[in-house]
């Protein structure tokens, strides 16, 4: 009977641990949507009547004005000194967050970006002995060795950490987004990833 009450309790502990985040992001947006709507209700009379249904109305205007503004930030952050100014402002308050700075450099290696922009992630080969080598994710570079994550399938964000020598790794020319693909299929494309790359 004990059994089966931390059963019970276990699986609905992690069921609480699994929706309270989702609830959470899901109260988020429907706050901000229901702010976003009520911001275009005026482009939203804009539109003929029979354009849209009326119940539409305001809420496709309401979409079309986020793209509207997203694409007007991401404008003016191209713009160097802005762009200088939002990087300053984000390594005095959310850089000091490491959390944060763990999400941001994980971001940036998934969205293509190399080791050498932003601080991504890159990947290398480890050579542990003769003809055997492991896709790694390259997370410090030190003068003599190099901290690496060994990640596992089919996760791929997860996985063993190492203090390696450098002459045991071998950069390779791939981003990690491309890296946990092949990882999260098991290996599949491993091949061609590293003719590609090397």
């Amino acid at each position: 009977m004990q059994k089966v009450i931390r059963f019970l309790r276990g699986t609905a502990f992690n069921g609480l641990l699994i929706l309270i985040p989702i609830l959470l992001l899901w109260s988020l947006l429907d706050e901000v949507l229901l702010d976003i709507v009520a911001m275009a209700e005026p482009l939203a009379a804009m539109f003929p009547n029979h354009f849209l249904p009326a119940f539409l109305q305001p809420w496709i205007s309401g979409a079309i004005l986020l793209l509207l503004l997203c694409l007007a930030v991401g404008l003016v952050a191209r713009i160097t000194f802005v762009g200088r100014f939002f990087m300053t402002l984000e390594r005095r308050t959310l850089g000091r967050i490491s959390v944060y700075q763990l999400l941001k450099r994980w971001a940036d290696s998934l969205l293509g970006k190399t080791g050498g922009q932003s601080g991504a992630y890159s990947c290398a080969l480890l050579t542990l002995m003769p003809g055997r080598r492991q896709l790694v994710y390259v997370i410090e570079k030190g003068a003599e060795q190099t901290t690496v994550l060994i990640p596992t399938a089919p996760a791929g964000l997860s996985g063993q950490l190492l203090l390696v020598d450098n002459d045991q790794l071998n950069d390779i020319d791939t981003s990690v987004a491309e890296a946990m693909l092949v990882i999260n299929k098991l290996g599949d494309g491993y091949q061609s990833l590293l003719k590609k790359s090397l």
